[in-house]
């Protein structure tokens, strides 16, 4: 009897304290990961009134993005100026992918809370910039009001503008079809074998690459990007230009979630044929591996936000880049496939309407487990790579 409650208490304690590491793990990686975008636009204006008592030179503001059926969408952003001597910027955004802010505003809000305490601003600004696209955000979405990739849509010069990408009309009705979603086994299995026929016949890179570079023809269809610049391109210059102003050497990341291997964060350079400051950059990622970057054997797309960056700082020293954090191995042939997938069901769905509510709810939560994976681990990796990331990137761009 007395092994029997020995051997019971310790079944509980094991027990507890399995449930206990659970608990901690999942606390903690949901310290700084928001509910939703007000919750998320609630703690960033918290953090920079809080700041602003240590740093009294702060600037918090923000800008409305115009909407037809919300009167409240922002983007805020702090700036803090370097206290000494205006050499360096460093510029973090969040939110150009509507519905992976809640990761990239977790990432900002660790940083500040953390992060920025440890940074030598002598000679460094930050510029912060949350939620660039606040409907998608808001709405769980990818692309803006108007069904536009945010980040196929920064294009400087667009004048009468004829799409380049005339590849997606062969693959328009596959990737957008016309008609009520329905979510079965079969559908699944179609959807598999047509890319890999397509992949096959066409091969993979150019499928890849007429379907990722964006496309600006069809209004409903998936990497949509615009007819005219959407109101943050504008916006977003003057800001840039403003604040980028007196410096003469410029950090900008820009924060994502969905392509590469799970849990891992990759880094995207500008790829080859741009201007970029390759030797700086080797610098300041001095032992990371740079993704689709000078190699050239990555797809590019047109109208992304950090060639815009660079495009409109040309005239200084810029280090671009973007920082991925994988969610579904999109880097292997059928994490790519399932990815495909989920963006083509989550368009369908709300261009053409469901077959059931059941259709629904499932395209709305795997497309959410895509880009804002619920799982605590996943959550905790991110931030615990990102606090080793960026102090050593800050270190390396502060020291070249």
């Amino acid at each position: 009897m007395l092994w029997a409650i020995l051997m019971f208490n310790h079944f509980s304690l094991i027990i507890f304290l399995l449930i206990s590491i659970t608990f901690s793990i999942s606390s903690v990686a949901t310290t700084f990961y928001p509910i939703d975008y007000e919750d998320s636009r609630k703690e960033f204006r918290k953090v920079a009134k809080r700041l602003s008592m240590t740093h009294p030179d702060l600037i918090y503001n923000f800008f409305k993005v115009p909407s037809r059926i919300d009167s409240d969408l922002t983007t805020d952003y702090i700036y803090i100026p370097a206290k000494k001597m205006t050499e360096k910027l460093l510029i973090i955004t969040s939110g150009v992918h509507g519905v992976e802010t809640f990761t990239s505003s977790a990432i900002q809000q660790m940083f500040l809370n953390e992060i920025l305490p440890t940074v030598d601003l002598n000679k460094m600004g930050l510029l912060m910039i949350h939620s660039l696209n606040p409907y998608g955000f808001k709405y769980k979405r990818r692309v803006t009001e108007n069904n536009v990739d945010l980040n196929r849509n920064f294009i400087l010069e667009r004048g009468p503008f004829k799409d380049p990408n005339d590849k997606y009309q062969t693959f328009r009705d596959f990737l957008n079809p016309p008609e009520k979603l329905s979510i079965g086994f079969f559908s699944k299995i179609s959807h598999i074998v047509k890319t890999l026929f397509y992949s096959i016949r066409y091969g993979r890179p150019a499928f890849r690459q007429a379907i990722l570079q964006g496309q600006y023809s069809y209004e409903k269809g998936i990497y949509f990007g615009g007819k005219v610049n959407e109101p943050q391109v504008s916006l977003l210059k003057h800001l840039l230009l403003t604040t980028a102003g007196p410096y003469k050497e410029v950090f900008a990341i820009d924060l994502h979630t969905g392509y590469g291997k799970r849990g891992t964060c990759h880094f995207f350079g500008l790829g080859k044929n741009v201007k970029s400051n390759t030797d700086i950059i080797e610098k300041v990622f001095k032992g990371y591996k740079i993704d689709g970057g000078q190699e050239g054997n990555f797809y590019t797309t047109t109208g992304d936000f950090p060639r815009f960056v660079e495009q409109i700082l040309k005239n200084k020293k810029t280090v671009v880049m973007t920082f991925e954090y994988g969610t579904l191995d999109s880097q292997t042939t059928l994490g790519a496939i399932e990815s495909l997938r989920r963006s083509s069901v989550e368009n369908q769905g709300v261009q053409f309407g469901y077959d059931s509510k059941d259709d629904q709810n499932k395209s709305i939560k795997d497309f959410l487990d895509m880009f804002n994976p619920p799982d605590p681990k996943w959550r905790e990796k991110v931030l615990t790579d990102s606090r080793k990331i960026f102090p050593n990137v800050i270190k390396n761009f502060l020291a070249y």
